[in-house]
């Protein structure tokens, strides 16, 4: 086959693929370990132990990387290209296949998994991976390394500190999650299963009481709190009244804190903002399934990263 041979796909698919990264990773922590039980499709029964996770991650690539390379040989390499409806199938399995990986991978590394950084890593990856579907060797390679990071350590008699596992975490998933973007999605992709993917409403009450009592009401003409909530987080903001003329009647709002909920896990993670405006995770307390722990950090704050 010569370069000449080979369909790259459109810049607007690579738009769409973009835009898509967040909704992809949301779906894949809404499915969570589910995609690896018999309910989900996968007929070997939940990994009962790190070693079968990481057993169950091996086998899980090799089917990803074959089921992806069917799908790029048929839909780059075959002149004149085959119909939609004769590459979707492959398409579909190829993206179950990175799916299930990424649900395992998800699993093993999930409390080292910085979402901001994985979305941006990914989106870098969208321009290559779109058009050489090579998202999964990508991290083939960066499982590998961990592996063999993980097996010095372990003769070493130490454990692999969290930021090498972090820096990890993203190294596997941003290139799946592009190449999960970029593959060709049936117009009704499938669902593995009854998923329970939203927050608990109480805990969401929860978070809409702290904020209304956070101000007293002899201020409330001033400075107020509320509660934005998305799919699977709520950001804590503060409003205020502008306090010239000339600024307009609108109020300024700045993000304090946000509380993000993990399906799989059943738990709740607290970020902070930094300098940039960019959320990270707040370091100084663990998820925890009780929302009022973290409530609790937010009004301590510590550290003064919160109030100021």
């Amino acid at each position: 086959m010569t370069a000449e041979d080979w369909h790259p796909i459109s810049p607007e698919r690579k738009r769409r693929a973009r835009r898509a990264l967040r909704e992809e990773y949301e779906r894949w922590i809404a499915h969570g370990q589910l995609l690896l039980t018999p309910d989900g499709g996968w007929p070997l029964g939940p990994p009962a132990s790190t070693g079968e996770m990481w057993s169950a991650i091996v086998y899980l690539l090799a089917i990803a990387s074959d089921r992806l390379g069917r799908y790029s040989h048929a839909t780059r390499s075959v002149t004149p290209p085959p119909p939609r409806a004769g590459v979707q199938p492959l398409a579909d399995r190829a993206r179950d296949a990175i799916e299930r990986l990424a649900a395992a991978v998800i699993h093993t590394l999930a409390d080292q998994i910085d979402e901001t950084v994985l979305l941006s890593e990914a989106s870098e990856l969208v321009d290559e991976i779109a058009d050489e579907d090579n998202g999964v060797v990508h991290a083939s390679d960066a499982i590998g390394s961990l592996l063999h990071a993980q097996l010095v350590c372990a003769e070493d008699q130490h454990q692999l500190p969290d930021s090498e596992r972090a820096g990890a975490a993203v190294r596997i998933l941003a290139p799946l999650l592009a190449q999960h973007a970029c593959l060709r999605r049936s117009a009704h992709p499938p669902v593995p299963g009854k998923i329970v993917s939203t927050p608990p409403p109480l805990d969401i009450a929860a978070v809409v009481a702290y904020c209304e009592q956070r101000v007293p009401p002899h201020a409330l003409h001033q400075v107020r709190m509320q509660a934005v909530v998305e799919r699977h987080a709520v950001t804590l903001v503060e409003r205020r009244a502008p306090w010239r003329p000339d600024f307009g009647p609108e109020w300024t709002t700045s993000p304090v804190a946000r509380v993000r909920w993990s399906v799989s896990r059943r738990e709740w993670t607290l970020f902070c903002r930094d300098r940039n405006q960019r959320w990270h995770r707040y370091p100084h307390t663990q998820p925890s399934s009780e929302i009022a722990t973290l409530l609790s950090e937010i009004d301590r704050d510590p550290t003064g990263i919160f109030w100021g």
